[in-house]
């Protein structure tokens, strides 16, 4: 593909974090500080009428154009846009609001002619941690600390209760226009997708751990650990075992299951070491954001600004990828500067939780909305202005 042939009138820096200063990252126009003013005597750029899922497009075209190691991973997969999301319980509206922006710079980047897909990964792997309070009859509060991929699901005819969730959000992408592929990150991780990136993080836990006390201070619990939770070959528990030591010459780890892990669920006691390969085990959350992107070939991942705030999961995820993966932390990051999150999606100007089941959901909201109405409630303000729809004003009148 030739990649030049594309021209444009975008400037933004390549995202190589290995040109980038890691203490002072260069600005850009995906980055916290914002568009690089050129120079005409410190005036800035006129302001553009360009949609900004376009602008976005044409940035991320940029990069490629400056980043052969990016183009190489596109030439060799597509140009990936990742999202992910825990099916803890019924997911809420605003997460609909990053699955639209994602398409909508999908569909920019495709008519610009770049092969651009999006992916939608359900983290259910990760461990159930809060009874839902829409459930009732069976006692789900045994399976506190299992993954939600290994729960049965509430209803029959899923294949967990992760799948469950899951499904009651993806179901209504058709009705959006949400051109979008869904995988399992517990799949990835029983068939081995993460293996590879496993090995280089737990050889370099120590750099790990240093990075968690740079950002968290010395007293941070995760920088007293190594990073990686393994599955509990007697319970089935992953959120109340300790690893505490890697051997690299048999590649495994050893761990205990205990009480006191987590406040919400017990341990059984059980001591052993066990490969953490194909599923034995699982990232802390914060680093398996950053394990995605190589181990996925991850181009653009977009986020609420609560994780791409200072200090939060992105900047802990970014680290990580620049100094440990060495692979470039996806759109609109460059090197360890974030870049801008998306803001919330509002109902009545509350936020709303997944597992605490508040707020509207997001088949809900499909069921409530005309789907292209919440199409473009979604699209017609930028990403970095706040939703906020309350339905006892009659808004959706005034969006028609």
């Amino acid at each position: 593909m030739n990649w030049m042939k594309y021209t444009h009138n975008y400037t933004c820096d390549p995202v190589n974090p290995e040109k980038s200063e890691p203490s002072k990252p260069a600005a850009s126009p995906g980055s916290a500080s914002g568009p690089r003013e050129k120079q005409t005597g410190g005036k800035s750029p006129a302001k553009s009428n360009i949609h900004w899922a376009d602008q976005m497009a044409g940035e991320i075209r940029a990069r490629l154009e400056n980043d052969a190691g990016l183009r190489a991973i596109v030439e060799r997969q597509g140009l990936l846009i990742y999202d992910e999301k825990t099916p803890s319980g019924a997911i809420h509206i605003g997460s609909g609001r990053g699955w639209v922006i994602a398409d909508a710079v999908r569909r920019s980047l495709t008519a610009l002619g770049l092969p651009a897909r999006f992916v939608l990964s359900a983290d259910d792997y990760d461990p159930y941690d809060r009874p839902n309070s829409d459930l009732g009859g069976t006692d789900w509060s045994r399976y506190l600390g299992v993954p939600f991929s290994e729960i049965p699901s509430p209803v029959p005819g899923f294949a967990s209760f992760g799948d469950y969730y899951f499904q009651q959000a993806t179901a209504h992408f058709p009705a959006l226009g949400i051109e979008c592929s869904f995988e399992s990150t517990a799949r990835n991780y029983k068939s081995g997708v993460f293996n590879a990136v496993i090995r280089t993080v737990l050889d370099n836990a120590g750099r790990v751990q240093e990075i968690y006390r740079e950002l968290y201070g010395e007293a941070s619990e995760a920088a007293k650990k190594l990073p990686f939770n393994m599955l509990c070959r007697n319970c089935g528990k992953i959120a109340t075992t300790v690893a505490d030591r890697w051997d690299p010459g048999r590649e495994q780890v050893s761990y205990v299951c205990r009480d006191g892990v987590v406040a919400w669920a017990s341990g059984c006691g059980h001591e052993g070491a066990d490969s953490p390969y194909d599923g034995g085990g699982k990232f802390p959350w914060k680093v398996e954001w950053a394990a995605k992107w190589p181990a996925r070939g991850v181009i653009v991942e977009f986020g609420g600004k609560d994780h791409f705030s200072k200090g939060g999961a992105r900047t802990m995820a970014n680290r990580i990828a620049v100094d440990v993966l060495h692979y470039p932390p996806p759109y609109p990051s460059h090197g360890y500067a974030t870049g801008p999150g998306y803001e919330f999606f509002q109902v009545g100007g509350a936020k709303m939780s997944t597992s605490k089941g508040t707020g509207m959901s997001f088949a809900e909201g499909v069921e409530f909305f005309p789907p292209e109405l919440l199409r473009y409630l979604l699209l017609r303000s930028k990403p970095n202005a706040v939703v906020d729809f309350d339905p006892q004003q009659n808004d959706i009148i005034l969006l028609a």
